[in-house]
């Protein structure tokens, strides 16, 4: 599971393939693979092909006094983004006409090679049992569902955009390292066991009760990345991904400084641990004293290492939490007779919403609505048809 974290950090936004023990760390891409932002005038609306079977074709409407523009695509659009403290006995708006979704989703089966055409409903389902324990909250799971739907219609926004060939036709993939996990219910039912009715009837009910709600912020589906729990503090999209995203930045999440779930420690020996190094440093000259073998020289404000010392080597904190299979890259290091101890605040990236915080927000009252408005500050919730 380590390993597979470190894949999506690699890969951003954004989940995590196995499951609801516990909240995975989320589905990490790439900087590179979020669109550029457009103007607030411009919502996106899915329409169907004239055979009535493609729902993936986007038409963009100028809202403001310029006109219509509409454009068409053979591949699916993104959703629009979210606003932050608005209250939660406000009417969510309506759409109208400005944004709809599209009556099938076409998923690639990352196993099988198959490409899956699913309704919003069933892909949303999946996705939100891969990727939260039906034991947390309910008003976890809803926040944990418009996360993850915002998400995937962003990322089939790519598709419409740059359509990737791997996917043979398809908006959306089952693979976690690019896209998000996914249990269909035959997956849900093998997990879940005795428990499954209960935990179904759960998740069909939160999923149907946020179905047609997304993160928009500017016109543009949010990309809500989001990971199993913080230091304390969330982390920014641009410490961590180097790209600076309006709504992904540090967010106080207090409850997950008090819960043990986000302590980690990791022991190996000075042998282990040089051999390690070793293998990822071309030139590499250690001191004696082991204790000073990694120096941490910088961190984010909520706590991530983004600089250390290694010999002559300045590394990422993000380096030596892939080497060491760290639960995060907020850690310490400590050195006792021949072993090597790191302690680690946090699982996942740390980018967005944490799971655990937000299970923490549910159980002490607050509304899906509240927990997106805290780890997503500067979004809006957009009803869509």
């Amino acid at each position: 599971m380590k390993n597979r974290s470190v894949v999506r950090c690699l890969a951003f936004l954004c989940a995590m393939a196995i499951l609801p023990a516990v909240p995975l760390a989320t589905a990490v891409r790439q900087p590179s693979s979020l669109p550029p932002l457009t103007a607030r005038t411009e919502l996106l609306r899915f329409s169907e092909d004239a055979s009535g079977q493609t729902a993936g074709i986007l038409s963009r409407e100028k809202t403001d006094n310029q006109g219509k523009e509409t454009e068409t695509s053979s591949a699916p659009a993104s959703p629009v983004s979210s606003q932050p403290e608005a209250e939660a006995s406000q009417p969510l708006p309506e759409s109208g006409a400005a944004l709809s979704l599209p009556g099938t989703y076409r998923v690639l089966n990352a196993d099988s090679g198959q490409v899956m055409e699913l309704s919003p409903f069933d892909y949303i389902c999946g996705v939100t049992a891969a990727e939260i324990p039906m034991t947390f909250a309910p008003e976890a799971v809803k926040a944990q569902a418009v996360a993850a739907h915002s998400y995937a219609l962003r990322q089939m926004g790519l598709q419409l955009k740059n359509p990737d060939p791997d996917l043979q036709g398809a908006f959306l993939s089952t693979d976690p390292a690019h896209f998000q996990a996914y249990l269909s219910k035959e997956e849900r039912q093998g997990l879940w066991g005795d428990s499954f009715e209960e935990n179904e009837a759960l998740l069909e009910s939160a999923v149907n009760e946020v179905l047609n709600c997304v993160l928009v912020y500017q016109g543009e589906p949010a990309a809500a990345a989001f990971h199993s729990i913080s230091s304390g503090k969330t982390e920014s999209a641009k410490d961590v991904w180097g790209r600076e995203v309006p709504y992904l930045v540090t967010a106080d999440s207090p409850e997950d400084a008090e819960n043990p779930a986000g302590n980690g420690e990791s022991s190996l020996t000075v042998q282990e641990a040089a051999a390690i190094l070793s293998a990822h440093l071309e030139t590499l000259s250690l001191p004696e004293d082991p204790a000073q073998w990694i120096q941490i020289t910088e961190r984010t404000e909520a706590g991530m290492v983004t600089s250390a010392k290694i010999g002559e080597n300045t590394v990422s904190g993000e380096d030596i939490r892939s080497w060491f299979g760290l639960s995060s890259a907020n850690f310490t290091v400590e050195c006792s007779g021949e072993a090597l101890t790191f302690r680690t605040k946090g699982k996942g990236h740390g980018v967005g919403m944490s799971q655990y915080g937000a299970d923490a927000m549910a159980k002490e009252g607050h509304t899906w609505q509240e927990i997106l408005a805290r780890y997503y500050p500067g979004t809006e919730i957009a009803r869509v048809g």
